[in-house]
């Protein structure tokens, strides 16, 4: 069978919302990354098969494969579409790259995502015919029927703490963990060959060069967080410090058959191995990624003691450490660079900064496979796994 191997991976540093890129239009903030993975393989423009790109919350850019696609310099006659599944649409891209190139349907896709929570669009009811002169009302998103009571994110990160028994304590050690993970990894250039720097154009103070994440709080400490408040039920243990934060960013991989990349001379970062879905209870939604890994696990007659790196995504501490407590993991091998309560979560993108991430970390400590997660709004679980030569 044809193989599918990642050749390039590069992201953004994340902005907090209203921070760096405020003044950075959506398609331009995910452009970079494309344009990047082209100076870095110099593989033609006009060999691009598609471009799969996704966004969440920035619905002002219809079909954004192409849009950004475009907007990157890429020839107009290259394709793109977008894939959504939530938190973790970029991921699922990848796998359907994957299984593109593995069908010899394609031989290159560019593969990512770009979330800007600071110009997120919000959706608006028209009123109904008969009362035009009454106001739009905002549009809450259903993501379940209403038997399973659609929920929000926060209250199914409450409620699956009380289901495996988890303290306000507990999840605030977890984002301690996750910043000084993070922090070191700045600290010691874990994170340099993914970045590619971003230039911002500042009436006061010229043109500024973005190099690092601006969330990352080197400083966290569980003093800090005991001092906020609950942030969706009034004896809750979620909080801002213990839940991934609203960012700008983007990131992109090229996938590419692997006869092709050798012959290119290109390096082979790592190559797709499988994915596995699983549905979920919503009201518990967070639990999602560790349905979604014992399925996938399973299904290539491995344990996790066969895993050498996870980049599990950190939605909120409460339901990563129910993912651990379900999959009775340690956090050893687990986001050992910090995790998205530390980094944030731009959600369209952050299937793609997670698997920039994790092939990263298997060259640098010559891993030989990994596994990326999501949990899914709505009740869904998503894993990807993937190989080193």
């Amino acid at each position: 069978m044809r193989e599918a191997v990642i050749t390039a991976a590069v992201r953004t540093p994340v902005g907090k919302a209203k921070g760096c890129y405020t003044n950075l239009s959506t398609e331009d903030l995910g452009a970079i990354p494309i344009r990047e993975l082209l100076k870095r393989t110099n593989v033609n423009p006009n060999e691009i098969d598609d471009v799969i790109y996704s966004t969440c919350r920035n619905l002002d850019i219809a079909i954004p494969g192409h849009m950004i696609g475009l907007q990157a310099g890429l020839p107009m006659e290259v394709p793109g579409f977008a894939v959504d599944r939530g938190c973790a649409s970029s991921l699922t891209g990848f796998a359907i790259a994957s299984s593109m190139i593995q069908t010899g349907i394609y031989d290159t896709v560019i593969v990512g995502g770009v979330e800007h929570s600071t110009r997120g669009v919000y959706k608006m009811n028209p009123a109904p015919q008969a009362y035009s002169m009454m106001p739009p009302t905002w549009v809450q998103d259903k993501i379940t029927p209403p038997e399973y009571e659609n929920l929000g994110m926060g209250e199914t990160a409450e409620r699956i703490a009380i289901e495996y028994g988890l303290t306000r304590e507990m999840c605030d050690e977890f984002s301690v963990l996750s910043h000084k993970r993070a922090a070191a990894a700045w600290e010691n250039h874990r994170f340099d060959d993914q970045i590619v720097p971003v230039e911002i154009k500042d009436r006061k103070k010229g043109t500024i060069t973005i190099t690092q994440d601006e969330s990352v709080r080197p400083d966290c400490s569980m003093e800090g967080l005991a001092k906020l408040r609950p942030s969706f039920r009034k004896d809750g243990i979620v909080t801002a410090g213990n839940s991934s934060g609203f960012v700008d960013a983007s990131a992109a991989v090229m996938v590419m058959e692997k006869s092709k990349a050798k012959a290119l001379g290109l390096p082979i970062l790592a190559r797709f191995v499988d994915c596995a879905a699983m549905g979920v209870q919503p009201q518990i939604m967070g639990i999602g990624p560790a349905k979604a890994t014992k399925k996938l696990l399973e299904r290539n007659k491995m344990t996790l003691n066969d895993i050498d790196l996870i980049e599990l995504n950190e939605a909120f501490a409460s339901q990563s450490l129910a993912c651990l407590k379900e999959l009775d993991l340690n956090m050893d091998k687990v986001n050992v660079n910090g995790g998205a309560i530390a980094l944030g979560h731009p959600f369209g993108a952050t299937g793609a900064l997670l698997l920039t991430k994790l092939v990263y970390e298997m060259q640098r400590t010559d891993a030989e496979n990994g596994i990326v997660t999501f949990c899914i709004g709505g009740g869904q679980g998503y894993s990807v796994l993937v190989a080193r030569e």
